[in-house]
């Protein structure tokens, strides 16, 4: 499967709920760069079903980074988030998440843009 930049930038933007079946789907997928992608976007507009997918086959410090960012951006959801992690790997998530935004991804600082 061939996704392009801008294709995964729509799933971030689009209002259909197929971005979000798709989004959430594609956080499962081995290919990193798509999996990453699509853990950010549900971590950002559907922060709870993110928390549900659970790590599945995203790496370990991937997985942390998008449990800090639900933390950071969804206060209402930082004790669930807490709770997938022990409080020092969540800590230094955290301390990644703020001190380099987004650009935690594997794909880099281009999306500090969002």
């Amino acid at each position: 499967m061939q996704l392009r930049f801008h294709t995964l930038t729509a799933l971030y933007l689009l209002k259909d709920n197929a971005a979000k079946h798709l989004t959430l789907e594609c956080m499962h997928f081995n290919n990193e760069f798509i999996s990453g992608y699509c853990g950010l976007v549900a971590a950002l507009r559907w922060p709870d079903e993110a928390l549900k997918a659970g790590q599945g086959a995203t790496p370990d410090n991937e997985y942390a980074n998008r449990l800090a960012l639900i933390a950071e951006r969804h206060p209402n959801l930082e004790t669930a988030a807490s709770m997938k992690l022990t409080p020092d790997r969540l800590a230094a998530a955290r301390k990644r998440v703020r001190e380099i935004g987004l650009g935690v991804v594997p794909f880099g600082s281009m999306l500090d843009l969002f």
